[in-house]
C-alpha cells in the first residue's frame, strides 16, 4: 500500500471516528432534550413503577396534620406572626399580640383545634412511627407531600403557640410548639414508606424544628409549664433523635437516582411507554448510564464518603465534609471550565453526561449536613433554654453552672451535637447558653445563642 493510499485510509478512519462521535453526541442531546421538555410537560409517562395500594394522594398531608391545617389564605399569612432568630433576616415580628388575636379568628372551631393538636401530641410520647429502608430503586414520581403548606401549618401553629403565651397559656404554648418537630418526624418518617426519604423532605423537616426552636427560645422567658411537663419535652426530644430517618438515608436516596433512571428507562423502552412520550427511544441516555462500574467510580467518592461521615459525631466528620465540599467543587469545575481534558469528553461523551448529571444532582451535601445538625441542636438548646428560666423564675436567681441546673432538672441536659461535649453556659449579668456551631470555636461567628437578650435575634 502505497503512502497515498495510507493517508487516505487514516482520513477515512478518523473522519469515521469523529462522525460517529458527533452522532454520539447528538443522540445524547437529543435524549436529554427530550427527557428535560418531558419533565416539563403535562404528558402522563413519568418513569414510574407500578403504584403501591397504600400509596397517598399526590401533595398528601401527613396524618398527624390533616385537620390541623387552615384556609391557604390563611396559611400564607402565619410567617408575618413569626418570629426568625436564626433566620436570615434575623429579625422579629413586628405585628402587635392584637393583630395575632384577629389573625386567629379565622382558624375555623379554634379552641376544638388547639385541643386536637395537643392531644395529638401527648399522645407522640408513647408511640412515634419508625422509618422504612429505602427500596433498591428510588420511586421518581410516587407520590410526594406538599412541602408548602406542611411548612405553613408549622408557622401556623407556632403563631398559635405565640397566641397562647400572651394568653397566659404556657402548657399549651408549649406543647403546640412540640407538635411541629413530630410533625417533622411523620414527614421524613412518612416518606420512607411511600417512594424512600429524599434529601428535600430531610430539608423541610429541619425548617420544621428551626421554626419550633425558634418560636420556642423567643417565648421561653414567659413560659411558667411544670418541671414535669418539662422533662416530657426532653424525653420527646430523645425519641425523635432515636427513631429519626437520618440524613444518610436521603444520601443513599440520592446515591441510587442514576442508577434508578437507567432501570426504569430500559424498562420503558421495553414496554413503548418511553416511545410514545418522548417520540424516541433515548437509548444513548440509557447506554451511559447502564455501565454500573462506571458510575460507581463516581458515585462512591460522592456518596459512600458521605454516608460514612455522617455515622460519626460532628467533629470527627468535619474534615471528611470539608474534603467531600472541595471533591464537588472540582467536579463542578471541570464540566464549567474547558481544558484539555475536554478532548476525553469528546470521544467520551457519556463522561460529560454523567458528570453533568451529578454536578445538578448532587447538592451541597456538607451544607445539608450542617443544617440537619443545626436543626436538632436549636432544638436541644431550645429545651435547655425554657429550662434555665424556669429555674430562675421559682429560685429567684440565674444558676450558677450548668451542673445547678442539672441537679435542680434532676437530668443531665443534652449535649452541643457541634462539639460533642456539653453545652456552653456563661454565667453573669448576661448569662448565655450557646452552641459552637459548625466551626466548633466558641464564640465566634456562627454560635448559636439560645438565650436571647433585649434585641438580640441573631447568632
Amino acid at each position: 500500500m502505497n503512502s497515498k493510499k495510507f493517508a487516505f485510509l487514516i482520513c477515512v478512519i478518523l473522519l469515521l471516528l469523529i462522525g460517529s462521535r458527533f452522532y454520539k453526541i447528538y443522540n445524547l442531546v437529543l435524549d436529554f432534550r427530550a427527557l428535560f421538555n418531558l419533565r416539563n410537560s403535562s404528558l402522563d409517562w413519568k418513569l414510574k413503577p407500578i403504584p403501591k395500594p397504600n400509596d397517598p394522594q399526590e401533595r398528601y398531608l401527613p396524618t398527624f396534620a390533616q385537620g390541623l391545617d387552615s384556609p391557604e389564605k390563611l396559611l400564607n399569612s402565619a410567617s408575618d406572626f413569626v418570629p426568625l432568630p436564626w433566620g436570615k433576616s434575623n429579625s422579629k415580628n413586628s405585628k402587635t399580640p392584637e393583630e395575632l388575636k384577629t389573625f386567629l379568628e379565622g382558624v375555623p372551631n379554634f379552641t376544638r383545634f388547639e385541643d386536637t393538636l395537643i392531644s395529638r401530641c401527648k399522645e407522640a410520647l408513647a408511640s412515634l412511627p419508625s422509618p422504612l429502608p429505602n427500596g433498591e430503586h428510588v420511586r421518581f414520581s410516587a407520590p410526594t407531600p406538599n412541602f408548602k403548606k406542611i411548612r405553613e401549618t408549622a408557622r401556623l401553629w407556632a403563631a398559635i403557640a405565640i397566641y397562647q403565651s400572651h394568653e397566659n397559656q404556657s402548657e399549651k404554648a408549649y406543647w403546640t410548639l412540640l407538635a411541629i418537630p413530630i410533625l417533622a418526624h411523620h414527614l421524613e418518617v412518612g416518606d420512607t414508606k411511600v417512594h424512600g426519604l429524599c434529601l428535600i423532605t430531610k430539608m423541610i423537616g429541619c425548617t420544621l424544628r428551626n421554626i419550633s426552636g425558634g418560636v420556642m427560645v423567643t417565648i421561653a422567658p414567659q413560659l411558667r409549664i411544670t418541671k414535669d411537663s418539662l422533662l416530657k419535652g426532653f424525653d420527646l426530644l430523645g425519641k425523635l433523635e432515636k427513631l429519626v430517618a437520618p440524613l444518610s438515608q436521603a444520601i443513599d436516596y440520592e446515591s441510587k437516582f442514576l442508577p434508578s433512571l437507567s432501570y426504569y428507562l430500559e424498562r420503558d423502552i421495553k414496554s413503548g411507554d418511553a416511545k410514545k412520550a418522548l417520540g424516541r427511544n433515548p437509548y444513548a441516555i440509557l447506554n451511559a448510564l447502564s455501565d454500573t462500574c462506571r458510575l460507581k467510580t463516581y458515585l462512591d467518592p460522592i456518596y459512600e464518603t458521605s454516608k460514612r461521615a455522617m455515622e460519626k459525631p460532628f467533629p470527627e466528620s468535619r474534615e471528611e465534609m470539608r474534603s467531600l465540599l472541595l471533591h464537588t467543587e472540582k467536579l463542578y469545575k471541570r464540566i464549567t471550565e474547558p481544558d484539555f481534558h475536554w478532548l476525553g469528553y469528546f470521544f467520551e461523551p457519556e463522561t460529560y453526561l454523567i458528570e453533568f448529571l451529578l454536578s445538578i444532582h448532587t447538592a451541597n451535601i456538607r451544607k445539608a449536613y450542617e443544617t440537619e445538625i443545626s436543626s436538632w441542636q436549636k432544638l436541644r438548646g431550645a429545651l435547655c433554654c425554657v429550662a434555665f428560666y424556669l429555674y430562675s423564675h421559682e429560685s429567684k436567681k440565674s444558676p450558677r453552672d450548668l451542673k445547678e441546673l442539672e441537679n435542680w432538672l434532676g437530668r443531665s441536659l443534652p449535649d452541643d451535637l457541634f462539639s460533642n461535649s456539653p453545652i456552653r453556659f456563661s454565667s453573669g449579668e448576661s448569662p448565655k447558653i450557646f452552641s459552637v456551631g459548625p466551626d466548633g470555636s466558641p464564640r465566634s461567628s456562627d454560635d448559636i445563642q439560645f438565650i436571647l437578650t433585649s434585641g438580640e435575634t441573631k447568632k
